[in-house]
């Protein structure tokens, strides 16, 4: 249910950003700024959902590399192949 409401508010909040904006650049700029304005907010956001993403990925593997120990991270590296080997045992399609 929590999922639920936070996404619907973040919906509501970014229409209201959305919204907002566009009056905003409407009052300050001429007509072909808005419409640039328009196309940009969306190909800016979907920018900004991609480097936050490779951020994450990165930052995270430099916590992997220098915040662990080369045994710690065999250990790790070896537990996550035993998840994916059962896995794959657990879901694979019985042979005819």
């Amino acid at each position: 249910m929590q999922s639920s409401f936070y996404f619907v508010l973040g919906m509501l909040a970014f229409s209201a950003m959305y919204v907002v904006g566009q009056l905003t650049m409407g009052r300050l700029f001429p007509g072909w700024w808005k419409a640039l304005y328009l196309f940009a907010m969306p190909v800016s956001g979907i920018f900004a959902y991609r480097l936050i993403r490779s951020w994450k990925v990165s930052r995270n593997r430099l916590r992997l590399r220098f915040g662990v120990s080369k045994e710690q991270e065999n250990q790790l590296l070896n537990s996550r192949q035993e998840v994916i080997s059962a896995c794959q045992k657990a879901f694979s399609l019985p042979e005819e």
